[in-house]
């Protein structure tokens, strides 16, 4: 029984130093998403982009539609709890690695009150003890809970401030364009009607100088009558 608990917990142990890798890839990867996302200059193919891109664009139609009711915290963590990692979708593994903790410690207070009763072998229940301890250590500097909070920071800030103020930016830049195209539309118009006008002026400097030698031809004419 001793050593079936010990290997449990070696086994168990494992699969959490597995998971939590698991969950801080996922952040990490989320969090270069953010950084590619948001830079103009680098090239980015959609896969990259894919999860910051549709969050961004459903939290902005949920905005339009609820303006009020848009939680914007409570959308990225239910999305974010959605999303997959790999196969195994995020919320399995963040409540599986919590489950496993707490696993391993009932493991662990288990093995030694057995030790305590039974008196079994002390070294088993050191190596039980070094495992769970590792596992501790290993959650405190991993610390997801914190990576998650400032990535849903990042996240929160990104959609929150510099999105809207792209959007606006997109907008001008847009407005501008067009009416930049409007003016030279109507500087092309202008010169066109200029020529046009030119062209008419001419025509009518024309057809004056032929009145004119037409009356003249007429008061020569009269003259040697």
């Amino acid at each position: 029984m001793i050593i079936l608990f010990l290997c449990t917990n070696i086994l168990l142990c494992g699969l959490y130093v597995l998971m939590v890798n698991m969950l801080g890839a996922y952040f990490k990867h989320l969090h270069n998403s953010i950084i590619i996302y948001t830079n103009k200059k680098v090239y980015k193919s959609y896969k990259e982009i894919e999860f910051i891109d549709n969050l961004v664009k459903e939290y902005n139609d949920i905005k339009t539609l609820n303006p009020t009711g848009a939680d914007i915290d409570l959308y990225i963590l239910r999305r974010i709890r959605k999303d997959y990692i790999g196969h195994f979708k995020y919320s399995f593994i963040e409540n599986s690695s919590k489950k496993v903790q707490m696993l391993m410690l009932v493991i662990l207070a288990i093995h030694t009150i057995l030790y305590f009763i039974q008196g079994s072998n002390i070294v088993h229940l050191g190596i039980n003890v070094g495992i769970v301890l590792f596992m501790v250590i290993f959650a405190i500097f991993t610390d997801i809970t914190a990576y998650k909070s400032e990535v849903m920071i990042i996240v929160k800030d990104y959609i929150i401030n510099q999105y809207s103020l792209e959007s606006t930016t997109n907008k001008l830049n847009e407005t501008n364009k067009k009416l930049s195209i409007e003016n030279r539309h109507l500087k092309e118009s202008l010169v066109l009607k200029s020529q046009t006008i030119n062209k008419q002026q001419e025509l009518i400097e024309e057809l004056e100088e032929i009145v004119d030698i037409d009356k003249m031809y007429k008061t020569n004419k009269l003259n040697v009558s």
